[in-house]
């Protein structure tokens, strides 16, 4: 097969620390519905009253203490001007999450420092006005 140029690999090591103290795990519900339902419309996360309360015996909380991070990054930055091109306007094509970011990172990988001053040389006037944007 042909290998992955690009790549990020990140693994926490962590301690679970079991969480059964019905208000902390109120507090816990209450985040992640929070953030899972920031529209709100579900019924108050309490101990003692609510849709909720009476479930909470019934649920055990996880919290994860991060021991250490293992990370690794694999870029390959001598894939040439053409093949970057191509990837860089299947990702603004696309349009997801970071995509547009990573787009301008394909480009960036090119130059041989972190300005821009070579990005006019790289690509034409409104594509290298555009990815100068996103860099800043």
């Amino acid at each position: 097969g042909v290998p992955t140029s690009y790549y990020t690999s990140v693994q926490f090591v962590c301690k679970p620390v079991i969480i059964d103290d019905p208000q902390a795990k109120a507090d816990i519900l209450s985040a992640q519905m929070a953030d899972m339902e920031p529209e709100g419309g579900y019924g108050e996360m309490a101990v003692d009253s609510g849709p909720y309360g009476r479930m909470l015996p019934l649920i055990r909380g996880l919290r994860l203490q991060v021991i250490r991070v293992e990370a690794k990054f694999k870029y390959d930055d001598h894939k040439s001007i053409e093949h970057r091109e191509h990837v860089s306007e299947f990702l603004e094509e696309r349009h997801e999450h970071l995509d547009a970011k990573s787009a301008m990172n394909t480009w960036m990988l090119a130059l041989p420092s972190n300005s821009v001053v070579g990005l006019p040389k790289l690509v034409s006037g409104a594509r290298a006005q555009h990815l100068s944007k996103i860099r800043t």
